[in-house]
């Protein structure tokens, strides 16, 4: 699911960098996973129970969209911050990895949602012969 990879590629690019960043004070590496991960369960959760009422299309855009301001929004603190460690940062790179975590939220069921609406004829099925 391309909607995924987006997301994972994004935390991975992310990772590697944030151990420089962030000097072993706080270690942002672990934090990432446990601010990213309640997040996106909760979102999934708040849109498998309000499924018939969300638009996918507006939801997959959403998600996207906080994809793209997140990925902003850490170019720009590590710009402002000028790589300095510290709480504040460390702050920072935590609502951007919780971010983050809405985004894959929406964008995990949307691209699924979208999928199961689409004619069998275009899903193509990867087999191994």
């Amino acid at each position: 699911m391309s909607g995924k990879m987006l997301g994972d590629f994004h935390m991975l690019a992310s990772g590697k960098w944030m151990p420089l960043w962030v000097q072993q004070k706080y270690h942002p590496t672990r934090v990432i996973t446990l601010t990213y991960q309640p997040f996106i369960l909760t979102t999934t959760a708040i849109f498998t129970y309000h499924e018939a009422k969300v638009n996918t299309r507006m939801r997959n855009l959403a998600g996207y969209i906080l994809f793209f301001l997140s990925s902003f929004a850490a170019t720009i603190l590590n710009v402002a911050t000028s790589e300095r460690d510290g709480m504040a940062p460390f702050i920072g790179i935590c609502i951007i990895a919780a971010a983050f975590g809405v985004a894959d939220g929406h964008v995990q069921g949307g691209m699924t949602g979208d999928l199961s609406l689409m004619c069998p004829e275009f899903i193509q099925l990867h087999q191994e012969r």
